[in-house]
């Protein structure tokens, strides 16, 4: 590392002058006495990333849809031309 951490105490002080310090010095983690990258680096972090159970019925489909989505599941039969698309 040409500089060393992120978040070595002069590193930090000149972080800390820029309206996104905060943010940049979250690139970093402490792990047993040192600074690693964060896991952002390595894997997702921000939606799983886990396979769900195979479903059985739209239903269930549906409960399994608005979980992962948080809520915004959009199901359309028949005629979907109102939403933007054609004849489901």
């Amino acid at each position: 590392m040409r500089y060393g951490n992120l978040n070595a105490k002069h590193n930090v002080k000149l972080l800390m002058m820029d309206v996104a310090g905060r943010d940049i010095l979250s690139l970093e983690r402490a792990e047993d006495g040192r600074f690693v990258k964060a896991d952002i680096f390595e894997r997702p972090v921000s939606f799983s990333v886990e396979s769900h159970a195979n479903v059985s019925s739209p239903e269930e489909a549906l409960r399994v849809a608005q979980q992962v989505r948080h809520g915004q599941s959009r199901l359309y039969a028949g005629d979907n031309r109102q939403h933007g698309g054609g004849i489901a």
